[in-house]
């Protein structure tokens, strides 16, 4: 292939041909194409033991795959996190198996004297980042979670649930990215922002409501389409409280993440019944009735 090209056969000077054609993918002849495109391929069957068609190699890491004019360590730190589980971090808590059960505590009745708090918090991959993971060692990454606190206050009781969606296992972007799912306690989280909402009896009884019909039956944790970030923005978007769910994409995927939902908190327009934290920090504790 490299002769047909007409480029050297000596690995030195091909690597300064190749970097040289690459800065600009557009004048990119297509035998040298179909030799970066073969170097990515081999590269993922010799390193993760998968293999990936040139079709799936463009669907999960896009054009960029094959452009050098990005550094090169970068490109392959795409496919490394592809291809690596994604870490879940020491702060999460034990599993929640009955969820309603804990939500019973709270006074859904008669409960128009009450006060009441929905806290949507995030907890940055980076804090101040919209930086999509980070490297925590080994084949481990790091992307950020984000839970959920419920609140409420009737006279001189308070009643606190800090609760976050997770899977079960380390899910893999490529390979595995869905499995089966659970709620874990997540009083004591860490985060870097976080966004309280005042409500009213009746909007904390529909949020209520909506988190105990979602979580009947726990559904399959899937990082694209309903991961922590995805389901605590649409329970807080039940009672339309606008919390943005802006999709991004990162190496083998798509969807609302932790670093990017983070910068959108900080940045969104708060009104009267809502306030912001972004000091990192860690949530309180549960306050149960049992």
């Amino acid at each position: 292939m490299i002769n047909e090209c007409g480029y050297s056969e000596d690995p030195e000077d091909l690597y300064i041909e190749l970097k040289q054609l690459t800065q600009n993918i557009n004048n990119l002849p297509s035998c040298v194409e179909d030799l970066v495109i073969q170097d990515r391929i081999s590269f993922i069957q010799t390193e993760y033991c998968e293999s990936i068609t040139e079709n799936e190699l463009f669907e999960f890491f896009g054009q960029n795959i094959i452009e050098n004019n990005i550094p090169c360590e970068s490109i392959y730190d795409d496919i490394d996190f592809g291809y690596s589980e994604l870490y879940q971090d020491p702060d999460r808590g034990e599993e929640i198996s009955n969820l309603s059960l804990l939500l019973d505590c709270f006074n859904t009745t008669q409960n128009s004297n009450c006060s009441h708090k929905v806290t949507l918090y995030v907890d940055q991959p980076v804090a101040n980042s919209n930086t999509p993971y980070h490297n925590v060692g080994g084949n481990k990454k790091d992307v950020g979670h984000t839970f959920i606190g419920v609140e409420q206050t009737c006279g001189t009781v308070t009643k606190r649930v800090i609760f976050g969606f997770y899977p079960w296992g380390d899910p893999v972007p490529i390979t595995t990215p869905t499995l089966p799912g659970l709620i874990r306690n997540d009083e004591e989280h860490s985060y870097d922002v976080s966004v309280t909402w005042n409500l009213s009896d009746l909007h904390f009884n529909n949020f209520i409501n909506a988190t105990k019909n979602y979580y009947t039956n726990i559904p399959d944790y899937d990082l694209n389409h309903r991961n922590c970030s995805t389901t605590a923005c649409y329970l807080l978007n039940q009672i339309g409280s606008g919390v943005p769910e802006n999709i991004v994409s990162w190496p083998g995927g798509a969807g609302i993440n932790p670093g990017q939902l983070g910068q959108d908190l900080r940045n969104m327009t708060l009104q009267t019944w809502m306030t912001r934290s972004t000091t990192t920090a860690h949530a309180t504790e549960d306050i149960l009735c049992f």
